[in-house]
């Protein structure tokens, strides 16, 4: 075809059959603010002339194990592609239980190797601005849209309606804001409030996620300016010891870290921010806020104490081992590092800081059983340090810190407490097994 359709968009094709070039195989072009609504299942399928040639060469990706019960895998490639007739859904998975129904094995999407996929198999996609230069190129969408996705979504919010771009608003001059919108162009879009410092605006956004987010910050500003009374009460009464606060003064400025803790507060309280759209509900959000935040915060506020506390002596030990011990001492300053740094409170929800005391009672238990017996405590370091290493080297080679990688990292935490701390419980099941599941998912998403 000419043209690829996704969605309410057509984007041009071109081809070329040169295997000594970059270019060799189907090119797609992109323009700039359009990048986000490509679909990444949709490319997948490439288009029908090649489709069957990928499928092959899929099927000979497989481990030798199941491969073998796939030959010639060239008329398993015609029988599989001749099943799937449309293009919808991911083509991995959907080839995947093809094959299962054909021949009876346990195909997984893991099991296709696409590194084995020659390059004229995927879409080279070209992105280029409003008068055709090329901006870039790529058979990684995921790789463009890293180094596009907020400039091109920067330009279709640019394209839209005056409508949906005002700024200066604050929480007694609230609109009334659809959940979507249909714009001039005819393409779905999301308004949202967007935070601009003591105030808010409202922007279109081409991504549902993103513009819940950026209302969740918007709805975060207004209601902190709505409950300013309080907010000052409580800059005024902290609610740390004098012993908490010296012992992270090292770390941070207290006011900066009490900051954060009423902001984590603020936004535990609020639930789901996205139905917060119209003047009326607001409204009912910040009386509802009024009644709970102070209480919620002193509890809260609490909670940190003993955490900068239990921090400080869990420090002070690690000094004392540093020589005796330092493998293990390395690996427990890599830990209590990941879990409490300058603005960590701004990187978890409030209800993991409930977690923070047992953890740091599991690393206390841990020093006291490694004075004792450090051959028995490198015995048990064994079997976390592969699963900390993932969770380590991972973050140093993607620099994404997403959902899937943050369940894997709290899980090797309780995985920690099982395997250094018996006697604590742990906040959900932990084995080697689940942790590998969990990786799983990481890889996938990474």
């Amino acid at each position: 075809p000419d043209d690829l359709v996704i969605g309410r968009e057509r984007f041009g094709l071109s081809y070329q059959f040169d295997p000594a070039s970059d270019s060799d195989g189907v090119v797609l072009d992109c323009p700039l603010h359009l990048l986000n609504h490509l679909n990444s299942q949709r490319l997948e399928w490439l288009v029908p002339g090649l489709l069957r040639d990928k499928i092959t060469v899929l099927i000979t990706s497989l481990p030798k194990s199941l491969r073998r019960s796939l030959i010639p895998a060239a008329e398993f490639g015609r029988a599989a592609f001749e099943a799937l007739e449309n293009p919808e859904g991911d083509l991995l998975d959907r080839l995947a239980a093809e094959l299962n129904r054909m021949t009876g094995l346990s195909i997984s999407r893991s099991d296709f190797k696409l590194d084995k996929l020659p390059r004229h198999l995927r879409f080279l996609v070209r992105v280029r601005d409003e008068g055709g230069q090329l901006l870039g190129q790529s058979r990684d969408l995921a790789e463009l849209e890293k180094r596009f996705s907020g400039r091109a979504r920067a330009e279709f919010m640019a394209r839209q309606s005056e409508r949906w771009q005002r700024d200066g608003i604050d929480h007694r001059s609230l609109e009334t804001l659809p959940e979507s919108v249909t714009t001039r162009g005819g393409h779905t879009a999301w308004p949202a409030y967007v935070a601009q410092g003591r105030k808010v605006g409202i922007r279109l956004f081409d991504e549902p996620g993103q513009a819940r987010l950026a209302h969740a910050e918007g709805i975060t500003v207004l209601l902190r300016e709505a409950l300013l009374d309080k907010w000052k009460y409580l800059q005024k009464q902290p609610g740390l010891s004098r012993q908490a606060q010296l012992a992270w003064t090292r770390v941070e400025d207290i006011s900066e870290l009490t900051e954060q803790l009423r902001l984590q507060v603020l936004r535990a309280c609020m639930g789901d921010t996205w139905a917060i759209r119209d003047p009326d509900s607001f409204e009912r959000l910040a009386s509802q806020v009024r009644q709970s935040l102070i209480k919620r915060y002193q509890d809260q506020a609490a909670i940190l104490d003993e955490c900068l506390i239990a921090w400080h002596a869990v420090q002070r030990h690690l000094d004392s081992l540093a020589q005796a011990t330092p493998a293990a001492v390395a690996d427990m300053r890599s830990q209590i590092d990941d879990l409490m740094y300058a603005g960590f409170l701004a990187d978890i929800e409030a209800e993991r800081l409930g977690h923070y005391p047992r953890y740091l009672k599991a690393m206390k238990l841990r020093l006291q059983s490694l004075e004792l017996d450090p051959v028995r405590d490198g015995q048990r370091m064994k079997l976390v340090t592969p699963w900390w290493g993932k969770y380590l080297d991972h973050l140093a080679a993607t620099g994404q810190y997403d959902h899937a990688l943050d369940s894997f990292r709290w899980l090797v935490e309780e995985y920690r407490v099982q395997v250094f701390a018996q006697n604590l419980s742990t906040s959900v099941k932990v084995s080697p097994k689940r942790l590998d599941q969990s990786f799983e998912k990481v890889k996938e998403t990474g």
